[in-house]
């Protein structure tokens, strides 16, 4: 079902075409955010979301936390993981993913990231 814009943009605005162009795409991430609430209890109590989590100072985790606490506000399953403990095979069986990772230093891949990173170059 298409949505309905909630505010239109008349073209005798003075406007030009980038900020016409923010204005609509905020206007529909307004629209779509107030679809979503609509319908976030009827459709997301079987969606699941496995939450990937590459960190070292643990600023990737809170993030995750806080994505995990909001799907789950809207009735998905969020479950969370360390990267490093993730198994191939699981990750192929997971269907939606969401990997958050933050480097560290000079863009050092966290330490319990390494594993996986390996896991992912192999054959």
């Amino acid at each position: 079902m298409p949505m309905k814009p909630i505010l239109t943009i008349p073209d005798f605005m003075p406007l030009s075409a980038e900020q016409r162009a923010w204005l609509q795409g905020y206007y529909a991430g307004m629209a779509m955010q107030a679809e979503m609430s609509v319908s976030a209890g009827a459709g997301l109590s079987s969606f699941a979301v496995d939450i990937l989590i590459g960190t070292q100072t643990g600023n990737a985790e809170g993030l995750a936390e806080e994505m995990a606490m909001t799907l789950g506000g809207a009735g998905a399953q969020a479950r969370m993981h360390q990267l490093d403990d993730v198994e191939m095979d699981a990750l192929a069986e997971m269907e939606n993913v969401l990997v958050i990772a933050s480097t560290y230093g000079e863009g050092e891949m966290p330490d319990n990231a390494h594993l996986f990173w390996e896991a992912l170059e192999a054959e």
